[in-house]
């Protein structure tokens, strides 16, 4: 498929946990990613009946549904059949359960198209507004080896098709 310059593909994986992905959605659309992007959801293969409701819910606002089958094939199978379909110069790796800060998108693109050499932006951050009660987290300890740019909760990463 060919890219399209200018647009980011978010990939968002969604397996069960209808909660997490309604929480994120309204993140997603509450704020300004600072970029122009496509969103191509991926359900693999959650069983849970209000995944599918929640995705016609948000339907308005996503490019692309993937259903893999029917069956969990894991977070490599879910990117590929994401990535496969994704027309962006940008492909965005996200998990169903995050929040977003404005801006998140536009930065995290600036980095890769200031710098040729990096070939991945990835977005973490396990301690700033930790919430110890909160039960995405299950790490308890901060990441030294990664960079914080913002308010995550979890992961995102960003690189070049």
């Amino acid at each position: 498929m060919s890219e399209v310059q200018g647009l980011a593909s978010i990939c968002l994986l969604v397996f069960e946990r209808p909660k997490f992905f309604d929480r994120t959605m309204r993140s997603l659309v509450d704020h300004n990613a600072g970029y122009p992007y496509e969103l191509v959801v991926s359900d693999d293969g959650s069983l849970d009946a209000g995944i599918k409701i929640l995705i016609q819910k948000w339907r308005p606002h996503i490019s692309f549904v993937v259903d893999n089958c029917g069956q969990n094939m894991g977070v490599g199978a879910a990117m590929h059949h994401c990535s496969a379909i994704a027309h962006g110069q940008y492909v965005v790796k996200c998990d169903s359960d995050l929040e977003f800060t404005d801006n998140w998108l536009g930065e995290a693109v600036a980095i890769l198209e200031n710098n040729p050499d990096v070939g991945t932006v990835g977005m973490f951050n396990y301690s700033k507004n930790y919430d110890k009660t909160d039960e995405r987290f299950n790490v308890e300890e901060e990441r030294p080896d990664c960079y914080i740019m913002s308010d995550f909760v979890n992961s995102i990463y960003v690189f070049r098709k």
